[in-house]
């Protein structure tokens, strides 16, 4: 997943560009998917 957006520094008068890829959250969704997933198969 990528996340973009600006930052504005009105002091310095500067704007930031951030454009990340975050990791680690997804493979957390993925792992509660899992979990789920398995849990769900365990009841049937």
């Amino acid at each position: 997943m990528r996340v973009e957006y600006f930052h504005i520094d009105k002091q310095n008068e500067l704007v930031e560009y951030y454009n990340k890829t975050i990791v680690p959250l997804q493979n957390e969704l993925n792992k509660e998917k899992e979990n789920f997933d398995n849990r769900v198969n365990n009841l049937v």
